[in-house]
């Protein structure tokens, strides 16, 4: 009841998914769109999952723009493909 109509403030580290990762790199959304060549629409859509599951062409694009990498790679694909 104290917290109503105020928000709790949470740790970037546990925010989930594309923005979870965009926030920790401290990325806009406009920078993963520039880095990645989807639009910042698309970019919306997936962080708030009204573009549904991304094909995989899309996942690799946004795992190169945060630069992952072997098992964290892998962990990313299998977070945000299903």
């Amino acid at each position: 009841a104290a917290l109503r109509g105020k928000l709790a403030p949470v740790s970037v580290s546990a925010v989930p998914g594309i923005r979870g990762h965009r926030l920790r790199r401290g990325m806009s959304q406009e920078d993963l769109a520039a880095r990645t060549g989807l639009s910042v629409r698309t970019i919306r859509y997936l962080e708030s999952g009204r573009a549904g599951r991304p094909r995989p062409e899309t996942t690799r694009l946004i795992a190169d723009a945060f630069g992952l990498h072997g098992e964290e790679r892998d962990r990313f694909h299998t977070q945000i493909a299903g």
